[in-house]
Parts: C-alpha cells; structure tokens; sequence
C-alpha cells in the first residue's frame, strides 16, 4: 500500500504540476540536466522531522482532539509513510505537460509496484508503464512512465524519451547542473529548508504560454513575463517558520512595480485581520526588499503561533459543522 501510495503520487505529480501550469536534504544538481529551467525539490526528512510537523501531528492525534478520529488516524497513516521518503525532485525545461521529471528517494515495496506495471527495457534498466485509467491513485485518463532505479530510487515521467534522458544522467553520462549555472546555484537551501524551487529565464518561458494563458483569462502570465528568475524557500529554523520569495525582473523599473504591489496586498492584508494579533504579527514581520531589478520578500514566524492559528481555525470549523447539523 505505502509503494501504491508514493507511485500515484509521483505520476499524479507530474500530471498535475504540468497541467497546471534526491537525495536527503539540498537538491543534488547532478540529478537535474543543464537545459532544466526549473526546479522543484521537497526535503521530506526536514519536513518529518521538524517541530511544526510534530506538533501539527500531536494536535491532530490527541485524545482529545478536535479532529474526527477516522480522519487522524488517516493522517497519521500517511505521516507514518512519509517518513520513508526522503527526497522528491521535480524538473523541466518547459511547462509543457509531457516535459516533467521526477526523481523520488525512498524505501519502497517493489514487489508491490511491480503487480501494477507493464515492462519496457531501455539498457540495463526497466522501465514500466502504467495506464491511469481506472486506478483511484493516480489522475484517471493520463499514463506515466517510471523506472525503478535502484532499491532507493525511483524515476517518473509522462514522456519516455525524457525518463531516458533521466537515467542516462543518473548513470553518469551527459551534463548536469553545473556550479556556476544560475539555476544550480538557486538550488542551494538552507538547513532545515522543506521545500526549495527556482525557475529561470520565465520570461522567455511564458512568452510561449501567453495565448494559452490569457484565452483562460490568467492575467497574471502579464507580471511573470517580466520576471528573469523566482525562487522560493520555505522550512524551518530555530524554532520559526521561514518563508523567502526571491525575483530577478527585467528592469529595475519593473522590481519597483512589483514591490508596490506587494506592500499594497500587504497593507491590505493588515486592514482584513482586524483584531486578530497573531495574524497582524505574522504580517508585521514580513520584510520586501528591492534593489535595482531584485525583489526579495521574507516572511517568519514563531511556529507557536502558527500552531495556535491553526488550531483556532480547525475549533472554528467544528463549531461551523455543528451550526449546519443543528440548522438541518
């Protein structure tokens, strides 16, 4: 079931990630090729072992919770299988649907992933293909491709010649991330980082996607445009929940505008809490810096107070379930 679990959530990943738009620890930039221009990479060892993941965990499974019983248990069940997953890394070099990979480290079943796959070989390596339709873990209507690696690794694609070009990387031949590649270096987290991910040259990226984008009236492709390269980091540290959103803009012009926009939603923001403290604190905190065409935004927290919000939030739901039950 575990392996049944991380397999769905791999190719279901990629679907949805694409259509939408490793080791442990820092994203390994011999895993990425060089022509990747972005880069997804989830520490679930960080995520498992800090303390906002335990205390999330502890509110949730108490005895006296306010959580449904069958819905803790169901979380800790999955929090129990996350702690064998140490690393997922997503990449492309477009946001094409087909164009994804994924590389995920882990212990895993394979005796259970093999009942559901088909076999293809590609040089010493099997690769196993799988139909979504009609199976509740993975997006239906929708195939993937995936190769188990080794007894650790296991590598998902929806297009074939891309899962290739994976292995061959993995096996050490073509080129990889390199130090001095701006990507590469976006990669680099600091220690206890969940999640880490960099895109770059998104303004020539989206440039492709603007027909697409606009006839779905996602205004937004107008502000990417203008952004050279994003990266976003978010963990935990010393006891705070960190967040860092870091943008190169084409202009310094253009960096101005967009840090206009974010103190307005900002200030904005503050106006909706009202009286709530914790919440004004929160935003209170946030710091957007600008300096000829970077942005860079900070925003932290005590990971108490996170946890005090987050319970309040899940008290106000159960007291909003008991008002319908009693209304009906």
């Amino acid at each position: 079931m575990k392996s049944r679990i991380v397999l769905g959530t791999m190719v279901g990943c990629v679907c949805v990630l694409a259509a939408s738009s490793a080791w442990a620890g820092p994203a390994v930039r011999s895993d990425v090729p060089a022509a990747a221009k972005w880069v997804v990479h989830f520490d679930f060892e960080a995520i498992t072992d800090s303390e906002i993941g335990e205390r999330a965990m502890e509110l949730i499974t108490a005895e006296n919770s306010i959580v449904p019983q069958a819905k803790a248990e169901k979380a800790e069940e999955i929090w129990s299988k996350l702690k064998d997953v140490k690393s997922v890394t997503f990449y492309g070099s477009t946001f094409d649907k087909t164009d994804t990979v994924v590389i995920a480290r882990l212990d895993y079943d394979k005796a259970e992933i093999m009942e559901m796959l088909g076999v293809q070989s590609y040089g010493e390596h099997k690769i196993h293909s799988m139909a979504a339709k009609g199976r509740k873990c993975l997006v239906k209507a929708r195939q993937g491709f995936v190769c188990l690696y080794d007894d650790t690794t296991i590598v998902a694609s929806r297009n074939q010649d891309r899962l290739e070009q994976a292995l061959d990387l993995l096996d050490g031949q073509g080129r990889s991330l390199g130090p001095n590649q701006a990507l590469g270096n976006m990669l680099q987290a600091d220690k206890g980082s969940f999640v880490v991910a960099a895109v770059q040259d998104l303004n020539t990226i989206m440039e492709t996607l603007q027909e697409k984008m606009v006839k779905k009236g996602q205004q937004h492709v107008t502000l990417l445009k203008k952004c050279e390269s994003l990266r976003l980091e978010f963990g935990e540290a010393d006891g705070e929940m960190v967040v860092k959103l870091d943008a190169t803009l084409v202009s310094a012009e253009d960096a101005v505008t967009a840090g206009q926009a974010a103190q307005g939603m900002l200030a904005l923001g503050m106006l909706q809490m009202g009286e709530d403290q914790r919440m004004l604190r929160l935003l209170q905190a946030v710091k957007i810096e600008q300096q000829d065409n970077k942005l860079a935004i900070q925003a932290q927290a005590p990971v108490e107070d996170i946890m005090s919000k987050m319970r309040a939030k899940l008290l106000a739901k159960v007291a909003d379930t008991a008002e319908h039950k009693k209304a009906d």
